[in-house]
């Protein structure tokens, strides 16, 4: 009785063990922000000034902005909203124009789903497009393009990576017209006859006569 019951402790101790082992959290990992190393900007910042750009904050690991302010000012600008503009289509403007500082080309632009735009009549227009790689979407990976009333663009918050084209297996390349494999035109399957026990053929009708000169010690006419 007194091993049976030693017998049950060491089974529940067992088991309590097995569950809090199982039930410790596990610590978050993000391969991202363990990425080391930095990439230097696309623009260098007085090539930014130039146009009218300042940088305030950068995503080193990518070497994009994070946070880009417009620096421009004047009547030009203003001129969107009475233009019939509407916010996602001037946002999308701005963001071909300083599509270079973040490796991007106005293609990716174009493309760059919608995610909302927040216009209450007063203060910032901001637009935020987001990236999405088959229909998923990509996390940390949108863009905030903040404007007056006017439409005109004040800043740019965040960043969108470049899509790049799935890859394919071992590297291959892509199959053209002239490089896919043809298919051979399909032939219609003939047999060939086995040639019959009595030595008769299919080219050689079956007679009596024929029947007649072959005899079992024939080898061809051998069973």
């Amino acid at each position: 009785m007194h091993l049976r019951k030693q017998w049950l402790t060491h089974v529940l101790l067992a088991s309590c063990l097995g569950t809090s082992a199982s039930a410790a959290p596990r610590s978050n990992f993000d391969a991202f922000l363990a990425r080391p190393g930095s990439t230097p900007l696309a623009v260098a910042d007085a090539q930014a000034h130039a146009r009218g750009l300042r940088v305030e904050h950068t995503e080193t690991r990518l070497g994009v902005p994070s946070v880009l302010w417009s620096m421009q000012s004047g009547p030009g600008l203003e001129t969107a909203a009475r233009a019939g503009t509407r916010p996602e289509d001037a946002a999308r403007a701005y963001l071909g124009q300083v599509a270079d500082l973040y490796r991007l080309k106005r293609e990716d632009v174009s493309a760059a789903p919608l995610q909302a735009v927040h216009q209450t009549g007063k203060g910032a227009v901001i637009v935020t497009f987001r990236q999405a790689v088959e229909g998923v979407e990509v996390f940390r990976s949108e863009v905030k393009v903040v404007m007056t009333q006017a439409l005109a663009p004040v800043a740019v918050t965040g960043y969108r990576r470049r899509a790049s084209s799935p890859s394919r297996p071992g590297n291959a390349p892509a199959r053209t017209p002239s490089s896919a494999p043809r298919r051979t035109p399909w032939r219609r399957r003939t047999r060939t006859r086995a040639a019959p026990r009595w030595g008769r053929t299919h080219s050689s009708p079956w007679t009596p006569a024929a029947a007649t000169r072959c005899s079992t010690s024939s080898p061809a006419c051998a069973p």
